[in-house]
């Protein structure tokens, strides 16, 4: 499937809470986040991602979300909402 405004907002978010936050999740999960993100800058709106790749990256992107929630100040002060 092509990337949707808000799928590409959640690797936007990724990207910047992955610096900080990437102990959260696994070797596998930041691998993937990595090979879309190469993929986006290849051509975002061509950028082709599985449902199967999606549910993981949601589920990275949630854990990592989660952890940014849990830092005393929030590293970006990024959270799910308006997103």
């Amino acid at each position: 499937m092509r990337l949707t405004d808000a799928q590409m907002n959640l690797l936007g978010d990724a990207g910047a809470l992955v610096g900080f936050h990437a102990s959260v999740i696994s070797t596998f999960e930041l691998e993937l986040l990595a090979e879309v993100a190469s993929r986006f800058r290849r051509g975002a709106r061509s950028a082709e991602v599985t449902s199967s790749e999606w549910a993981v990256i949601e589920d990275a992107v949630g854990a990592l979300r989660a952890a940014e929630r849990r830092a005393p100040t929030g590293a970006l002060g990024i959270s799910e909402q308006g997103r």
